[in-house]
């Protein structure tokens, strides 16, 4: 498995953090090898305040990440999300 991430502080205080996963395939059991990267993109109008959008798993609709000896083997899905922090 191989994690590459970036951080970056832009004008406007806007942020933008994203990461960069690539797990190879495994034999026994086998599984899929996948590579799929995560985004944040936060602005702070305030100190307070945060507004961010969040991706994971951009680079398919889905994909198994572990297996096991049942029948029940989930998929990790693509996913997006709208957030609003408020901080004291």
């Amino acid at each position: 498995m191989a994690i590459v991430g970036a951080h970056l502080t832009l004008p406007r205080r806007i942020e933008l953090d994203a990461y960069l996963r690539y797990a190879s395939a495994l034999p026994k059991p086998a599984l899929r090898g996948y590579t799929t990267a995560d985004v944040h993109l936060g602005w702070w109008p305030s100190k307070y305040v945060e507004l961010s959008i969040v991706g994971r798993n951009l680079f398919d609709p889905q994909h198994a990440e572990f297996v096991t000896t049942n029948s029940l083997n989930e998929q990790v899905h693509r996913s997006g999300t709208i957030k609003l922090t408020l901080r004291r």
